[in-house]
Parts: structure tokens; sequence; C-alpha cells
């Protein structure tokens, strides 16, 4: 089955490129992710949960990445590899990923091609395709509030933290206390 996705984000290829391909964000950013280890140069193991009804259940298995291209103001692109099977069945599959500039973006394509056996594939394409969509939507959504949280800083947070509890504190000590007058 072919499936195939684009989204343009607000960073430059070199941020995109490099989020993508960072452990750490993976594991933030991958619907139902569990686990996600480095069990080698670009290779992982993963454990996944997907809630969507047709596919429900728990899914092992390992993804790599290979052709990494990089090429100054040329293309940049990658081919992502994987499989695994859980008790719904088994799915296995690559994906081409390209990186190119769209105005002061960066436009994502994704194109993918995709086997599933077991009782997965008794669910028909149509059905698989909308689940891959609903799950490539929440990857894309995921992925995009990691790159804006990158762009404020990791600080961005603490800081909103540090005022509302800056305001929490005022507002203890500039209460008048009943009965009290001024």
């Amino acid at each position: 089955m072919k499936l195939k996705f684009s989204r343009v984000f607000d960073a430059p290829r070199v941020a995109l490129w490099s989020a993508m391909l960072d452990p750490a964000v993976l594991a933030r950013v991958i619907p139902g992710v569990e686990r996600f280890e480095t069990v080698g140069e670009d290779t992982y193991d993963a454990t996944l949960k997907v809630g969507v009804p047709a596919v429900k259940g728990e899914y092992q298995g390992q993804v790599s990445i290979r052709d990494k291209v990089r090429g100054g103001d040329g293309p940049y692109s990658y081919v992502l590899e994987g499989g695994g099977q859980g008790q719904q069945g088994w799915a296995k599959g690559e994906a081409r990923i390209e990186f190119s500039d769209a105005g002061p973006g960066t436009r994502l394509d994704v194109d993918a091609d995709v086997q599933v056996g077991g009782r997965i594939a008794g669910v028909g394409q149509r059905m698989i395709e909308g689940v891959a969509k609903i799950m490539a939507e929440e990857f894309f959504a995921a992925f995009d509030r990691e790159l804006k949280r990158k762009r404020t800083g990791a600080g961005g947070s603490v800081a909103f933290f540090l005022r509302a509890a800056l305001r929490f504190l005022r507002g203890l000590f500039t209460r008048r206390s009943p009965g009290r007058s001024s």
C-alpha cells in the first residue's frame, strides 16, 4: 500500500533535519511510543501502543534510517525503514522523507510503501489508510509543537511557571485578613 503525506513547518531545513534525526525528539512525537531505544547507529527498537480501534494493541518493532543525503543548498532526504508485530498482526515498510525549502519554512514530503498482515490486513486498505492518516496528523502536530518549543527555548515553560508562581505568592501576601482594617 502506498501512502503520501506532506506538511510545511515554520522552521529552516537544517533545524527540521536535525530534529527528525534526534531519537529523543522522535520518542516524544511518534504517537503511542512507550519505548524508543538506540540499538545501533541510526537503528532503534520501539514499542508502540496504538489506540485506534481497527489496529488497537501493542506493537514491538525496529526502525532504521539509511541513505541520508544532506547537500548544502541541495536536497535533504533519507529513507526510514521498519517493521513490527503485535497481537493484531504485523507491518513493515519504508518511507522516503524529503526536505525542501518552502518560503521561510521547510516542506516535508513522505512517500511510503507499507505491507501489513494478520488481522490488520483483514481490516481493509481504506481503513488502514485512514488510521495512517490519523497517526501522521498526530505526529505532524506533535512535531510542530516540538519545533516551537525548541524555538522558544526550554526556558519558555520554566519562565511561564515562575511567573505563575510569583503571581500566586503575591496574591497570598497582598490579601487582607478578615476583621483587619488598614
